[in-house]
């Protein structure tokens, strides 16, 4: 029988690091996003005016022009989200390190919360990108249950919240 602190030495060095990684990004992100959000805005608002959209084809153009407006008018709610979802994966992902199990739980509900959120993108707009996203995180979580995620969620219901019952 594996003691808690094996279990979580278990989760492989790249669950840790894509995880990290995508933290770190999202924070970065939120950062950016919180301190120059005017800045870009401007500057989206100068390309419009150049020949830069001009292209329907151009694929950083087409994604630019939909996704920069919202991300300026909501420019609070976008920074301040991605700066809670980049510190709690970097957080899970430094306690994982470290064989804190509640680093595990931290990180598995977190994926547990988006994955509906992940799917509808995907429905919504299919992609090879979106795809291979979901088919990781379904596998990341599957890797750390043991690929038995609601007998992996009962024990550990059973261990946390009965105790004193």
């Amino acid at each position: 029988m594996l003691t808690e602190e094996e279990k979580v030495k278990e989760i492989s060095p790249l669950v840790i690091g894509y995880k990290f990684a995508l933290g770190i990004i999202e924070l970065v992100l939120g950062l950016g996003i919180g301190f120059f959000g005017e800045e870009v805005l401007d500057a989206f608002n100068g390309l419009q005016g150049a020949s830069f959209f001009d292209d329907p084809n151009d694929l950083l153009a087409n994604i630019l022009q939909g996704i920069l407006p919202y991300i300026t008018v909501h420019k609070v709610a976008v920074s301040v989200i991605l700066i809670l979802l980049g510190l709690v994966k970097i957080i899970s992902c430094i306690a994982i390190w470290y064989g804190k199990e509640w680093g595990v739980h931290l990180l598995l509900l977190l994926m547990l919360v988006l994955l509906p959120f992940d799917l509808y993108g995907l429905i919504r707009n299919l992609s090879i990108g979106s795809v291979v996203l979901n088919v990781i995180n379904i596998w990341i979580i599957y890797s750390i249950t043991d690929n038995h995620p609601i007998k992996y969620i009962k024990s550990w219901e059973q261990s946390y919240f009965r105790k004193g019952a």
